[in-house]
């Protein structure tokens, strides 16, 4: 099951992590992540684990669905997940996820905006209404 979750905004104040991510920032990270997605015919993402436990490794025995694409639409980074199991039967019985990028910035002397990135993955975090 795939569902289309908003992740970030460019070129303004992200408000869960109080960073801006710069378009040309965030088109190249995207751009490399992508093709990463087309080789692999996707990448793994988690549930969002534990702040502890976030690195560059993806664990497939926790793994919640398959980024299958990533874009800029207007100012909003989106992605296009693949739901596996229990959280495929999550989403057809009303639950709601939002994604989550998980990636290595790079800050500048500003200590707000990020000027380079790489993304690992996107997490999956569910969504009160």
């Amino acid at each position: 099951m795939e569902i289309l979750v908003e992740l970030t905004k460019v070129d303004c104040t992200d408000p869960i992590t109080g960073f801006v991510y710069p378009r040309g920032v965030m088109v190249k990270a995207i751009e490399a992540t992508e093709e990463r997605i087309t080789r692999n015919d996707g990448i793994l993402g988690e549930e969002t684990p534990p702040a502890e436990d976030l690195c560059e490794y993806i664990n497939p025995a926790k793994s919640s669905h398959v980024v299958k694409h990533l874009w800029i639409k207007g100012n909003t980074v989106m992605a296009k997940l693949d739901l596996v199991g229990k959280y495929k039967d999550m989403s057809r019985s009303g639950i709601q996820f939002q994604g989550f990028l998980r990636a290595y910035t790079s800050i500048s002397e500003d200590k707000i905006t990020v000027n380079s990135m790489t993304i690992v993955t996107v997490d999956l975090l569910y969504r009160e209404r």
